[in-house]
Protein backbone atom coordinates (compact mmCIF):
# COMPACT_ATOMS: atom_id res chain seq x y z
CA UNK A 1 0.00 0.00 0.00
CA UNK A 2 1.43 3.19 -1.43
CA UNK A 3 0.41 6.64 1.03
CA UNK A 4 1.08 9.45 1.52
CA UNK A 5 0.73 10.09 5.23
CA UNK A 6 -0.79 13.09 7.13
CA UNK A 7 1.02 14.43 9.39
CA UNK A 8 -0.82 17.01 11.60
CA UNK A 9 0.45 18.68 14.74
CA UNK A 10 -2.04 18.04 16.99
CA UNK A 11 -1.34 20.83 20.42
CA UNK A 12 -2.11 18.53 23.90
CA UNK A 13 -0.25 20.32 26.50
CA UNK A 14 -0.76 18.63 29.81
CA UNK A 15 0.45 20.13 33.06
CA UNK A 16 1.83 17.70 35.75
CA UNK A 17 2.48 19.42 39.27
CA UNK A 18 3.66 17.12 41.92
CA UNK A 19 3.17 17.50 45.72
CA UNK A 20 6.09 19.27 47.47
CA UNK A 21 8.40 17.28 50.01
CA UNK A 22 11.57 17.79 51.61
CA UNK A 23 13.73 15.38 49.08
CA UNK A 24 11.52 16.75 46.46
CA UNK A 25 12.68 20.61 46.56
CA UNK A 26 9.47 21.95 44.78
CA UNK A 27 7.38 21.50 42.34
CA UNK A 28 7.97 20.04 38.77
CA UNK A 29 7.93 21.68 35.72
CA UNK A 30 5.31 21.64 33.55
CA UNK A 31 5.84 18.43 31.02
CA UNK A 32 5.27 19.55 27.52
CA UNK A 33 3.79 16.45 24.90
CA UNK A 34 2.54 16.33 21.81
CA UNK A 35 1.45 13.49 19.30
CA UNK A 36 0.84 13.67 15.66
CA UNK A 37 -1.99 12.68 14.51
CA UNK A 38 -4.38 12.67 17.08
CA UNK A 39 -5.97 9.76 15.76
CA UNK A 40 -4.99 6.97 13.44
CA UNK A 41 -7.39 5.26 11.23
CA UNK A 42 -6.46 2.24 9.47
CA UNK A 43 -7.09 0.31 6.15
CA UNK A 44 -8.77 -3.48 6.51
CA UNK A 45 -5.25 -4.60 5.46
CA UNK A 46 -2.12 -5.16 7.83
CA UNK A 47 -0.46 -1.88 8.14
CA UNK A 48 1.54 0.49 9.57
CA UNK A 49 1.18 4.24 10.34
CA UNK A 50 3.33 6.48 12.13
CA UNK A 51 3.48 8.20 15.29
CA UNK A 52 5.08 11.02 15.87
CA UNK A 53 5.96 11.34 20.03
CA UNK A 54 7.44 14.83 20.91
CA UNK A 55 8.49 15.19 24.60
CA UNK A 56 11.56 16.08 26.56
CA UNK A 57 10.31 13.19 29.30
CA UNK A 58 9.96 9.05 28.90
CA UNK A 59 6.74 7.92 27.86
CA UNK A 60 5.67 4.63 27.41
CA UNK A 61 2.98 3.09 24.98
CA UNK A 62 0.56 0.61 25.80
CA UNK A 63 -1.90 -0.61 22.93
CA UNK A 64 -5.16 -1.79 24.29
CA UNK A 65 -5.98 -4.27 21.95
CA UNK A 66 -3.89 -7.25 20.60
CA UNK A 67 -4.35 -6.32 16.81
CA UNK A 68 -1.86 -3.77 17.52
CA UNK A 69 1.54 -3.41 18.25
CA UNK A 70 3.68 -0.16 18.54
CA UNK A 71 8.00 -0.17 17.57
CA UNK A 72 9.55 1.51 19.65
CA UNK A 73 6.86 0.68 22.75
CA UNK A 74 8.63 2.85 24.94
CA UNK A 75 11.45 5.80 24.75
CA UNK A 76 12.69 8.93 26.38
CA UNK A 77 12.75 12.27 23.96
CA UNK A 78 11.13 12.03 20.70
CA UNK A 79 10.43 9.67 18.42
CA UNK A 80 8.89 8.74 15.58
CA UNK A 81 6.66 5.24 16.11
CA UNK A 82 5.59 2.78 14.09
CA UNK A 83 2.21 1.34 14.60
CA UNK A 84 0.88 -1.76 13.01
CA UNK A 85 -2.59 -2.60 12.60
CA UNK A 86 -3.18 -6.48 11.83
CA UNK A 87 -5.42 -7.86 9.13
CA UNK A 88 -9.15 -7.06 10.42
CA UNK A 89 -11.31 -10.56 9.61
CA UNK A 90 -14.21 -9.58 11.60
CA UNK A 91 -17.41 -8.69 9.86
CA UNK A 92 -17.48 -4.88 10.95
CA UNK A 93 -14.99 -1.69 11.98
CA UNK A 94 -13.19 -2.53 14.71
CA UNK A 95 -11.72 0.24 17.45
CA UNK A 96 -9.20 0.51 20.11
CA UNK A 97 -6.77 2.73 21.20
CA UNK A 98 -3.23 3.51 22.36
CA UNK A 99 -2.75 4.93 25.93
CA UNK A 100 0.53 6.91 26.61
CA UNK A 101 2.32 7.27 29.52
CA UNK A 102 4.51 10.01 30.24
CA UNK A 103 6.51 11.90 33.03
CA UNK A 104 3.50 11.06 35.54
CA UNK A 105 0.84 13.54 34.06
CA UNK A 106 -2.28 12.32 32.53
CA UNK A 107 -1.98 9.72 30.26
CA UNK A 108 -2.47 10.68 26.52
CA UNK A 109 -5.32 8.39 24.56
CA UNK A 110 -4.84 8.50 20.77
CA UNK A 111 -8.22 6.63 19.10
CA UNK A 112 -7.46 4.11 16.70
CA UNK A 113 -10.16 2.36 14.08
CA UNK A 114 -9.85 -0.03 11.27
CA UNK A 115 -12.47 -0.67 8.35
CA UNK A 116 -13.14 -3.80 7.39
CA UNK A 117 -12.37 -4.93 3.67
CA UNK A 118 -16.04 -4.28 2.14
CA UNK A 119 -15.45 -0.68 3.25
CA UNK A 120 -12.88 -0.20 0.09
CA UNK A 121 -15.82 -0.19 -2.59
CA UNK A 122 -18.73 1.62 -0.24
CA UNK A 123 -17.17 5.17 -1.05
CA UNK A 124 -15.77 5.30 -4.45
CA UNK A 125 -17.65 8.68 -6.42
CA UNK A 126 -19.86 7.07 -8.97
CA UNK A 127 -19.66 10.13 -11.32
CA UNK A 128 -17.31 13.25 -12.52
CA UNK A 129 -19.96 15.58 -11.23
CA UNK A 130 -20.77 13.91 -7.90
CA UNK A 131 -17.09 13.71 -7.19
CA UNK A 132 -16.79 17.87 -8.10
CA UNK A 133 -19.76 18.33 -5.68
CA UNK A 134 -18.01 16.45 -3.22
CA UNK A 135 -14.72 18.55 -3.27
CA UNK A 136 -16.57 21.67 -3.81
CA UNK A 137 -18.39 20.90 -0.36
CA UNK A 138 -15.05 20.41 1.23
CA UNK A 139 -13.48 23.50 0.03
CA UNK A 140 -16.13 25.58 1.10
CA UNK A 141 -16.10 24.08 4.82
CA UNK A 142 -12.49 24.26 5.36
CA UNK A 143 -12.05 20.34 5.33
CA UNK A 144 -8.57 20.10 4.51
CA UNK A 145 -6.99 17.29 2.90
CA UNK A 146 -5.25 14.35 5.29
CA UNK A 147 -4.61 11.74 2.91
CA UNK A 148 -3.97 9.74 -0.14
CA UNK A 149 -3.72 6.44 0.22
CA UNK A 150 -4.20 3.60 -2.59
CA UNK A 151 -5.47 0.52 -0.92
CA UNK A 152 -4.65 -3.27 -2.09
CA UNK A 153 -7.78 -3.54 -3.39
CA UNK A 154 -6.95 -1.23 -6.09
CA UNK A 155 -8.67 1.88 -4.64
CA UNK A 156 -7.33 5.53 -4.64
CA UNK A 157 -9.30 7.12 -1.57
CA UNK A 158 -9.06 10.27 -0.23
CA UNK A 159 -8.99 11.73 3.57
CA UNK A 160 -10.32 15.10 4.36
CA UNK A 161 -10.73 16.90 7.78
CA UNK A 162 -14.31 16.38 9.46
CA UNK A 163 -15.61 14.68 6.41
CA UNK A 164 -16.31 11.09 5.04
CA UNK A 165 -13.19 9.54 3.15
CA UNK A 166 -14.05 8.98 -0.12
CA UNK A 167 -12.42 7.19 -3.32
CA UNK A 168 -12.18 6.23 -7.31
CA UNK A 169 -11.00 3.50 -9.13
CA UNK A 170 -7.40 4.29 -9.49
CA UNK A 171 -6.42 2.36 -12.44
CA UNK A 172 -3.97 4.20 -14.28
CA UNK A 173 -5.09 7.84 -12.68
CA UNK A 174 -1.55 8.78 -11.49
CA UNK A 175 -0.58 10.65 -7.69
CA UNK A 176 1.93 13.62 -8.41
CA UNK A 177 4.24 14.82 -5.44
CA UNK A 178 7.66 16.79 -4.79
CA UNK A 179 10.22 13.97 -4.09
CA UNK A 180 13.21 15.32 -2.08
CA UNK A 181 15.32 15.68 -5.25
CA UNK A 182 12.79 18.45 -6.08
CA UNK A 183 11.44 16.66 -9.36
CA UNK A 184 7.82 15.66 -9.15
CA UNK A 185 7.37 12.10 -8.80
CA UNK A 186 4.38 10.23 -10.00
CA UNK A 187 2.99 6.99 -7.75
CA UNK A 188 6.67 7.38 -5.79
CA UNK A 189 8.48 7.19 -9.69
CA UNK A 190 10.67 10.20 -10.33
CA UNK A 191 9.79 11.98 -13.52
CA UNK A 192 12.18 14.49 -15.50
CA UNK A 193 10.32 17.55 -14.65
CA UNK A 194 11.52 20.03 -12.35
CA UNK A 195 9.09 21.83 -9.33
CA UNK A 196 9.17 24.86 -9.01
CA UNK A 197 9.16 25.01 -5.15
CA UNK A 198 9.20 28.75 -4.65
CA UNK A 199 5.67 28.79 -6.77
CA UNK A 200 4.42 25.98 -5.02
CA UNK A 201 5.26 27.87 -1.57
CA UNK A 202 3.54 30.65 -2.61
CA UNK A 203 -0.19 28.72 -3.24
CA UNK A 204 0.81 27.85 -7.18
CA UNK A 205 0.35 24.65 -8.83
CA UNK A 206 1.82 23.26 -12.33
CA UNK A 207 -0.68 23.72 -15.31
CA UNK A 208 -2.00 19.94 -16.43
CA UNK A 209 -1.77 19.62 -20.80
CA UNK A 210 -1.94 16.53 -22.76
CA UNK A 211 1.35 16.18 -24.26
CA UNK A 212 0.73 13.23 -27.46
CA UNK A 213 -1.01 11.13 -24.73
CA UNK A 214 1.20 11.82 -21.57
CA UNK A 215 0.62 14.37 -19.14
CA UNK A 216 2.59 17.75 -18.90
CA UNK A 217 3.35 20.12 -16.39
CA UNK A 218 4.03 23.51 -16.93
CA UNK A 219 4.57 22.11 -20.78
CA UNK A 220 7.17 19.24 -19.42
CA UNK A 221 6.66 16.16 -20.50
CA UNK A 222 6.57 13.90 -17.86
CA UNK A 223 6.79 10.56 -19.56
CA UNK A 224 3.23 9.30 -17.56
CA UNK A 225 0.29 8.08 -19.65
CA UNK A 226 -2.98 10.07 -19.60
CA UNK A 227 -5.55 7.55 -17.77
CA UNK A 228 -8.20 5.95 -19.79
CA UNK A 229 -11.66 6.66 -18.88
CA UNK A 230 -13.86 5.53 -16.54
CA UNK A 231 -16.57 6.43 -14.09
CA UNK A 232 -14.96 9.47 -12.95
CA UNK A 233 -12.79 11.33 -15.28
CA UNK A 234 -10.19 12.33 -13.24
CA UNK A 235 -7.04 13.18 -14.93
CA UNK A 236 -4.38 13.34 -11.90
CA UNK A 237 -4.16 14.33 -8.70
CA UNK A 238 -0.99 16.80 -7.23
CA UNK A 239 0.51 17.32 -4.16
CA UNK A 240 1.92 20.75 -4.71
CA UNK A 241 2.36 21.13 -0.49
CA UNK A 242 0.30 23.40 0.24
CA UNK A 243 -2.38 22.20 -1.78
CA UNK A 244 -4.06 18.78 -2.86
CA UNK A 245 -5.23 19.89 -6.74
CA UNK A 246 -7.78 17.55 -8.39
CA UNK A 247 -7.11 17.74 -12.04
CA UNK A 248 -10.44 16.48 -14.33
CA UNK A 249 -10.46 15.36 -17.82
CA UNK A 250 -12.61 18.37 -19.07
CA UNK A 251 -10.11 20.89 -17.73
CA UNK A 252 -11.45 21.94 -14.77
CA UNK A 253 -9.00 22.42 -11.36
CA UNK A 254 -10.76 21.95 -8.09
CA UNK A 255 -7.58 22.39 -4.87
CA UNK A 256 -8.16 21.76 -1.19
CA UNK A 257 -5.51 22.82 0.99
CA UNK A 258 -3.61 20.02 1.99
CA UNK A 259 -2.68 18.75 5.47
CA UNK A 260 -0.81 15.33 4.49
CA UNK A 261 2.70 16.74 5.17
CA UNK A 262 1.60 19.36 8.24
CA UNK A 263 -0.71 21.84 9.16
CA UNK A 264 -2.16 24.48 6.02
CA UNK A 265 -1.21 27.83 6.07
CA UNK A 266 -3.00 29.86 3.23
CA UNK A 267 -0.76 31.74 0.70
CA UNK A 268 -0.77 35.90 0.78
CA UNK A 269 -4.49 36.98 0.02
CA UNK A 270 -3.50 39.05 -3.50
CA UNK A 271 -6.23 41.77 -3.88
CA UNK A 272 -8.28 41.57 -0.17
CA UNK A 273 -9.92 44.81 0.43
CA UNK A 274 -9.66 45.29 3.19
CA UNK A 275 -6.72 43.96 4.47
CA UNK A 276 -6.20 42.97 8.05
CA UNK A 277 -2.54 42.43 9.34
CA UNK A 278 -1.56 41.34 13.33
CA UNK A 279 1.91 41.35 14.34
CA UNK A 280 2.62 39.79 17.80
CA UNK A 281 6.21 40.47 18.94
CA UNK A 282 8.47 42.69 21.25
CA UNK A 283 10.40 45.59 20.55
CA UNK A 284 11.97 44.30 17.53
CA UNK A 285 8.52 43.62 15.81
CA UNK A 286 8.31 47.89 16.52
CA UNK A 287 11.80 47.87 15.25
CA UNK A 288 10.45 46.20 11.73
CA UNK A 289 6.87 47.97 11.58
CA UNK A 290 7.05 51.19 13.03
CA UNK A 291 7.66 52.87 9.76
CA UNK A 292 5.31 50.87 7.82
CA UNK A 293 2.33 53.31 7.82
CA UNK A 294 4.40 56.22 6.73
CA UNK A 295 5.13 53.86 3.67
CA UNK A 296 2.02 52.49 3.07
CA UNK A 297 0.01 56.13 2.88
CA UNK A 298 3.40 57.17 0.20
CA UNK A 299 2.38 54.36 -1.41
CA UNK A 300 -1.31 55.16 -1.84
CA UNK A 301 -2.24 52.16 0.10
CA UNK A 302 -5.39 53.06 2.30
CA UNK A 303 -7.06 49.50 2.72
CA UNK A 304 -4.92 48.02 5.25
CA UNK A 305 -5.48 47.84 8.81
CA UNK A 306 -2.55 46.89 11.40
CA UNK A 307 -2.24 46.19 14.61
CA UNK A 308 0.33 45.10 17.05
CA UNK A 309 0.28 42.65 19.72
CA UNK A 310 3.32 43.93 22.19
CA UNK A 311 5.18 43.31 24.86
CA UNK A 312 8.80 44.47 25.78
CA UNK A 313 11.13 41.26 26.38
CA UNK A 314 8.59 38.70 25.94
CA UNK A 315 9.38 35.57 24.10
CA UNK A 316 7.38 33.37 22.14
CA UNK A 317 7.22 30.73 24.68
CA UNK A 318 5.94 33.31 27.08
CA UNK A 319 2.98 34.43 24.52
CA UNK A 320 2.20 30.78 24.29
CA UNK A 321 1.89 30.38 28.13
CA UNK A 322 0.16 33.09 28.39
CA UNK A 323 -2.05 33.25 26.18
CA UNK A 324 -5.34 34.01 27.80
CA UNK A 325 -3.82 35.82 30.82
CA UNK A 326 -5.41 39.59 31.07
CA UNK A 327 -2.85 42.64 30.99
CA UNK A 328 -0.04 41.04 29.17
CA UNK A 329 0.03 43.24 25.62
CA UNK A 330 -0.56 46.52 24.64
CA UNK A 331 -2.60 47.12 21.83
CA UNK A 332 -0.99 49.02 19.31
CA UNK A 333 -3.05 50.05 15.86
CA UNK A 334 -3.12 51.55 12.34
CA UNK A 335 -6.41 52.03 10.99
CA UNK A 336 -6.16 52.31 7.36
CA UNK A 337 -5.12 55.84 5.58
CA UNK A 338 -3.39 56.65 9.25
CA UNK A 339 -0.34 57.46 9.24
CA UNK A 340 1.37 56.66 12.42
CA UNK A 341 0.36 53.91 14.95
CA UNK A 342 -1.68 54.45 18.27
CA UNK A 343 -2.64 52.47 21.25
CA UNK A 344 -4.91 52.90 23.73
CA UNK A 345 -2.92 51.82 26.99
CA UNK A 346 -0.24 49.71 28.46
CA UNK A 347 0.01 45.78 28.75
CA UNK A 348 -3.98 46.30 29.26
CA UNK A 349 -5.24 42.99 27.15
CA UNK A 350 -4.93 39.04 27.12
CA UNK A 351 -3.15 38.05 23.25
CA UNK A 352 -6.09 36.37 23.17
CA UNK A 353 -8.68 38.91 23.16
CA UNK A 354 -6.11 40.53 20.57
CA UNK A 355 -6.34 37.55 17.99
CA UNK A 356 -10.11 37.31 18.37
CA UNK A 357 -10.87 41.03 18.30
CA UNK A 358 -11.04 40.68 14.19
CA UNK A 359 -10.70 38.22 11.53
CA UNK A 360 -7.10 38.41 10.06
CA UNK A 361 -5.60 38.12 7.01
CA UNK A 362 -2.29 37.53 8.09
CA UNK A 363 -0.51 36.98 11.44
CA UNK A 364 3.18 37.48 12.28
CA UNK A 365 5.31 35.83 15.26
CA UNK A 366 8.13 37.31 15.96
CA UNK A 367 11.00 35.68 18.76
CA UNK A 368 12.93 37.97 20.59
CA UNK A 369 16.56 38.78 19.09
CA UNK A 370 18.15 38.84 22.89
CA UNK A 371 17.25 35.30 23.95
CA UNK A 372 18.82 32.16 23.00
CA UNK A 373 15.57 31.36 21.82
CA UNK A 374 16.44 33.44 18.45
CA UNK A 375 19.06 31.05 17.90
CA UNK A 376 18.70 27.53 19.67
CA UNK A 377 16.04 25.15 17.92
CA UNK A 378 14.41 23.14 21.24
CA UNK A 379 10.88 21.56 21.71
CA UNK A 380 10.13 24.43 24.07
CA UNK A 381 10.37 26.69 21.23
CA UNK A 382 8.74 24.29 18.76
CA UNK A 383 5.79 23.91 20.72
CA UNK A 384 5.68 27.51 21.75
CA UNK A 385 5.27 28.47 17.88
CA UNK A 386 3.45 25.13 16.78
CA UNK A 387 1.04 26.75 19.92
CA UNK A 388 0.44 29.83 18.67
CA UNK A 389 -0.18 28.94 15.30
CA UNK A 390 -2.85 26.19 16.85
CA UNK A 391 -4.28 29.03 18.73
CA UNK A 392 -4.59 31.59 15.86
CA UNK A 393 -6.01 29.14 13.08
CA UNK A 394 -9.09 28.19 16.20
CA UNK A 395 -9.95 31.70 16.54
CA UNK A 396 -10.85 32.06 12.99
CA UNK A 397 -11.49 28.16 11.63
CA UNK A 398 -12.57 29.19 8.32
CA UNK A 399 -10.78 31.79 7.37
CA UNK A 400 -7.39 30.77 8.13
CA UNK A 401 -4.93 33.46 8.47
CA UNK A 402 -1.42 33.26 6.38
CA UNK A 403 0.71 33.00 9.22
CA UNK A 404 4.30 34.37 9.00
CA UNK A 405 7.12 35.01 10.93
CA UNK A 406 10.00 38.22 11.27
CA UNK A 407 13.03 37.12 11.51
CA UNK A 408 15.61 37.77 14.04
CA UNK A 409 18.72 40.68 13.79
CA UNK A 410 22.39 40.07 14.99
CA UNK A 411 23.41 42.32 17.29
CA UNK A 412 25.96 45.07 16.51
CA UNK A 413 29.57 43.82 16.25
CA UNK A 414 31.16 45.71 19.33
CA UNK A 415 27.92 44.24 21.62
CA UNK A 416 29.09 41.71 24.27
CA UNK A 417 27.55 38.57 22.99
CA UNK A 418 30.94 38.55 21.31
CA UNK A 419 32.65 36.50 21.72
CA UNK A 420 30.62 35.17 25.23
CA UNK A 421 27.38 33.62 23.38
CA UNK A 422 29.20 34.04 19.56
CA UNK A 423 32.83 34.60 18.09
CA UNK A 424 31.46 37.36 16.03
CA UNK A 425 28.69 38.95 14.21
CA UNK A 426 28.54 36.48 11.05
CA UNK A 427 28.46 33.38 13.15
CA UNK A 428 25.23 35.17 15.20
CA UNK A 429 23.59 36.29 12.13
CA UNK A 430 24.50 31.84 10.49
CA UNK A 431 22.85 30.60 13.71
CA UNK A 432 19.58 32.77 13.48
CA UNK A 433 19.14 31.63 9.26
CA UNK A 434 19.83 28.22 11.07
CA UNK A 435 16.73 28.57 13.41
CA UNK A 436 14.42 30.45 10.54
CA UNK A 437 14.80 27.29 8.31
CA UNK A 438 14.15 25.04 11.25
CA UNK A 439 10.79 26.94 11.66
CA UNK A 440 9.91 26.41 8.42
CA UNK A 441 10.84 22.73 7.91
CA UNK A 442 9.14 22.00 11.37
CA UNK A 443 6.16 24.06 11.77
CA UNK A 444 3.60 25.39 9.58
CA UNK A 445 5.32 28.85 9.09
CA UNK A 446 6.36 28.94 5.43
CA UNK A 447 6.13 32.87 4.67
CA UNK A 448 9.13 34.27 6.61
CA UNK A 449 10.03 38.66 6.75
CA UNK A 450 13.97 38.27 6.49
CA UNK A 451 14.69 41.72 7.93
CA UNK A 452 17.29 40.44 9.93
CA UNK A 453 18.98 39.96 6.76
CA UNK A 454 18.00 43.24 5.45
CA UNK A 455 20.16 44.90 8.06
CA UNK A 456 23.28 42.96 7.31
CA UNK A 457 22.87 43.49 3.77
CA UNK A 458 22.86 47.32 5.04
CA UNK A 459 25.93 46.78 7.07
CA UNK A 460 27.90 45.90 3.97
CA UNK A 461 27.08 49.24 2.33
CA UNK A 462 28.74 52.94 2.43
CA UNK A 463 25.70 54.07 5.25
CA UNK A 464 27.46 51.72 7.96
CA UNK A 465 29.36 54.82 9.59
CA UNK A 466 32.52 54.17 11.43
CA UNK A 467 30.79 55.31 14.28
CA UNK A 468 30.70 51.95 16.62
CA UNK A 469 26.93 51.92 16.07
CA UNK A 470 27.05 49.20 12.95
CA UNK A 471 23.45 50.79 12.22
CA UNK A 472 21.79 49.65 15.79
CA UNK A 473 20.56 52.64 18.10
CA UNK A 474 22.08 51.08 21.26
CA UNK A 475 24.06 47.62 19.73
CA UNK A 476 20.95 45.87 20.26
CA UNK A 477 17.57 47.29 18.24
CA UNK A 478 18.18 49.22 14.85
CA UNK A 479 18.77 52.66 14.16
CA UNK A 480 15.83 54.24 14.74
CA UNK A 481 15.99 55.78 11.04
CA UNK A 482 17.34 53.84 8.41
CA UNK A 483 17.41 50.38 9.64
CA UNK A 484 13.95 50.45 10.66
CA UNK A 485 13.22 52.15 7.33
CA UNK A 486 14.81 48.58 6.42
CA UNK A 487 13.33 46.56 8.04
CA UNK A 488 9.82 47.92 7.16
CA UNK A 489 10.67 47.94 3.34
CA UNK A 490 11.79 43.98 4.33
CA UNK A 491 8.28 43.61 5.28
CA UNK A 492 6.47 45.96 2.91
CA UNK A 493 8.03 43.66 0.37
CA UNK A 494 6.85 40.05 1.23
CA UNK A 495 3.69 40.92 2.81
CA UNK A 496 1.79 44.07 1.02
CA UNK A 497 3.58 43.91 -2.38
CA UNK A 498 1.91 40.22 -2.96
CA UNK A 499 -1.37 41.75 -1.49
CA UNK A 500 -1.46 44.78 -3.59
CA UNK A 501 0.55 44.70 -6.55
CA UNK A 502 2.63 48.02 -5.62
CA UNK A 503 6.24 47.66 -4.97
CA UNK A 504 8.39 49.30 -2.16
CA UNK A 505 11.01 50.72 -4.60
CA UNK A 506 10.95 54.49 -5.04
CA UNK A 507 8.54 55.05 -1.98
CA UNK A 508 9.05 58.50 -0.87
CA UNK A 509 7.83 58.20 3.02
CA UNK A 510 11.21 59.88 4.68
CA UNK A 511 12.14 60.17 8.46
CA UNK A 512 13.97 62.97 9.49
CA UNK A 513 14.21 62.72 13.21
CA UNK A 514 18.30 62.89 13.75
CA UNK A 515 20.46 61.87 17.13
CA UNK A 516 23.87 60.35 17.68
CA UNK A 517 23.65 59.57 20.93
CA UNK A 518 24.68 55.70 21.77
CA UNK A 519 21.56 54.40 23.66
CA UNK A 520 19.12 55.90 20.61
CA UNK A 521 20.82 56.05 17.77
CA UNK A 522 19.25 57.67 14.62
CA UNK A 523 20.04 58.12 11.03
CA UNK A 524 17.70 60.05 8.99
CA UNK A 525 15.54 58.65 6.11
CA UNK A 526 16.77 61.12 3.11
CA UNK A 527 16.84 60.83 -0.58
CA UNK A 528 20.09 59.83 -0.89
CA UNK A 529 19.92 56.85 1.75
CA UNK A 530 16.45 55.76 1.01
CA UNK A 531 16.57 53.59 -1.86
CA UNK A 532 20.46 52.12 -0.63
CA UNK A 533 17.87 50.65 2.49
CA UNK A 534 15.24 49.99 0.12
CA UNK A 535 17.63 47.58 -1.89
CA UNK A 536 18.97 45.82 1.10
CA UNK A 537 15.50 45.04 1.81
CA UNK A 538 14.66 43.66 -1.85
CA UNK A 539 17.76 41.45 -2.04
CA UNK A 540 17.15 39.97 1.94
CA UNK A 541 13.76 38.83 0.03
CA UNK A 542 15.86 37.79 -3.25
CA UNK A 543 18.21 35.77 -0.93
CA UNK A 544 16.91 35.49 2.91
CA UNK A 545 19.20 33.16 4.16
CA UNK A 546 22.35 34.68 2.77
CA UNK A 547 24.35 38.12 3.03
CA UNK A 548 24.31 40.59 -0.37
CA UNK A 549 27.72 42.52 -0.59
CA UNK A 550 26.53 46.28 -1.06
CA UNK A 551 29.87 47.94 -1.22
CA UNK A 552 28.74 50.00 -4.12
CA UNK A 553 26.28 51.62 -2.25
Amino acid sequence: MKKFLFRILILAVFAAVAGCSSDEGGENPDIRFYAAPSSLNFDAGKSVLQLSVTTGTHWKITCDAEWLSAVPSEGTGSAKVGITAQANSQAGRRTSSLTIAYGGAEPAVIPVSQKVSEEDRTDLFDSTEEMKSYLKARVAACNYAESVTTTDGGMLKFGFKDAATRGVVKGSIPVFAVGNGGYWTADGAATPVKADEDALRGGSSPAVTDAGGKIALDGADTGVAVPAGGAVALRCVLHTGKYLCFFFADGEVIRIGSELDGTFNPPLPAGKNPLKILFIGNSFTVDATEHLPGMLASAGITHVRMVRAYHGGYKLPEFFENYGAPDICTYYYCEPGATKWSNDGTLNRSLKSIVESDTWDIVTLQEHTGTYCAWEWDETERGAISGLCDYIQQAQPLNRPTIGYIMAQAYGSAHDHYPRYFPDQQAMFGAIVGQVQKITAQTCIDVVIPSGTSLQNLRTSSLNKDNGMDLTRDLYHMDYGISRYAAAATVFRTLLTPCTGISVEGNGYRYSNSSTSTTGYSTPVTDANAPVAIRAALEACREPYAVTDMSKF
